[in-house]
């Protein structure tokens, strides 16, 4: 898409950074040398027009040419540091809101100096650092900013000024460590899925598959169980049991550091190991975790040839989410890494843990703060119609997990319209598509008032 721009030879959009500083970073190499490449602002309009938000780089760097291997193909490991610029045009803080706002910009975006006139996105900013400006917000100052203001305000001028017209509140206590010799509580997310798994013993709804594709050199066994161990070890969640006390209420039980056991099995016999390995990785997924026994995670090492394994590890929701898999991931390869290399494990100890955020949460949400969270979803589901849709068999009396994948494409000019009329109400596709969800339910239904839950 950015390769269609007038001024621009070609280009190329590589992913940066780790974690929550991850980011789309787009080298252009310019079609007249001495003109260079266009502005951020040229550069993005023209990306949002072709591409969905989520998809625009959050920073623009020109390059004289693009690096090659040898071979002629692109060397991403050659490509120069992203730029971290400044916007033209430096406006200073005029008050201290601004100047708070701009000290916090700074640091999440890395920029030396931010004025009050740039924009957030335009200096690098995505809606991951997004939702840290607002916690950082409600750190700081006790106001509670949403999301979308940051992307409405996308300057510190005008976020500053919803911030000083917002009404503070009551600062939120700051996550501390807590005792483990009494019993832990669990957060609220880990006690949803705790009484679902009461209501449906021995489901697998809730289980993870996180395959980890390893081509190249053959794997070093001894250093990847290692590095799972130390994982497990470092951090406790991974070790976690949910057990039900004498009061009949569940707490978290974290087991002490183990071994890790990381079994091989070889499939490179089979007629398409590819296809051998998914089915041994979903067949694992289906096999349910007990969460009073645990472990709550497991790993298999599957062998498809001399030079390509994949690490099968399947983890229950209650210890793990997405986010999570990031933090895995990454960790995975630097513990993998150092070991191979006989070298110490090279991260430091964790400061807190899952168990002293879910102590934290119980702490915070009662009385007032829970009572008017739960009376706004009182309000926003009280008299939800029974949605009745057309069926053409009988429902079963008890509802299974049995379901079935249909794909289909969808036609360009469809998905080109979907992504303007995204554009058009500053909404993400996920969110428009489930917009259309929510009608077609209702129309089958005969309803205005559809619950979706996601």
């Amino acid at each position: 898409a950015l390769s269609t721009h007038p001024q621009v030879r070609t280009a190329v959009v590589v992913p940066f950074g780790e974690e929550d500083g991850r980011r789309l970073v787009a080298y252009l190499v310019p079609r007249d040398a001495t003109e260079g490449i266009p502005t951020f602002a040229d550069l993005r309009t023209h990306a949002a027009a072709h591409l969905p938000a989520f998809m625009i780089p959050s920073v623009f760097t020109p390059i004289a040419s693009l690096p090659l291997t040898p071979n002629g193909k692109l060397d991403r490991s050659a490509l120069p540091q992203p730029e971290r610029r400044e916007l033209s045009g430096y406006v200073q803080p005029a008050s201290p809101t601004e100047e708070l706002l701009a000290g916090v910009w700074s640091r999440l975006l890395g920029v030396a100096r931010v004025g009050v006139t740039d924009n957030f996105f335009e200096l690098g900013g995505h809606s991951l650092l997004a939702t840290r400006v607002g916690s950082r917000i409600r750190d700081l100052l006790a106001v509670d900013v949403p999301l979308s203001a940051v992307f409405d305000r996308p300057t510190v001028r005008e976020l500053a000024a919803l911030v000083d017209r917002s009404a503070r509140g009551t600062a939120v206590p700051p996550v501390t460590a807590v005792d483990r010799g009494r019993p832990l509580p669990l957060s609220f997310a880990q006690q949803r899925l705790w009484f679902l798994d009461q209501l449906e013993p021995g489901s697998a709804e809730y289980t993870i598959a996180l395959p980890v594709w390893l081509r190249g050199e053959k794997p070093d066994v001894e250093a990847l169980g290692a590095a799972l161990g130390a994982i497990v070890a470092r951090h406790e969640v991974l070790r976690t049991r949910l057990v039900v006390g004498a009061d009949g209420v569940p707490y978290q039980w974290v087991d002490a550091p183990t071994g890790f056991p990381l079994p091989l099995v070889d499939v490179s016999g089979e007629p398409d190991p590819v296809v051998a390995a998914r089915e041994l990785v979903a067949g694992d997924a289906a096999v349910p975790f007990d969460l009073a026994q645990g472990p709550l995670v497991r790993a298999t090492l599957v062998r498809l040839a001399p030079d390509q394994h994949v690490l099968a590890v399947t983890v229950h929701h209650i210890v793990f989410d997405e986010w999570s898999d990031r933090v895995f991931r990454r960790e995975l390869r630097s513990l993998y890494q150092a070991f191979q290399n006989g070298r110490p494990v090279p991260l430091a100890p964790l400061p807190l843990q899952y168990a002293d955020f879910a102590a934290w949460q119980r702490q915070w949400l009662t009385g007032a703060a829970l009572a008017s969270q739960l009376a706004y979803w009182v309000e926003q589901l009280a008299d939800l119609p029974e949605l009745e849709l057309p069926v053409d068999r009988k429902r079963p009396p008890v509802r299974s997990t049995e379901g079935a994948v249909l794909r289909f494409t969808v036609p360009a000019h469809t998905t080109e319209a979907l992504r303007s009329l995204s554009r058009t109400h500053d909404s993400t596709m996920f969110m428009t598509l489930l917009a259309a969800l929510g009608v077609l339910l209702g129309r089958y239904g005969g309803t205005e008032d559809v619950a979706v839950g996601t």
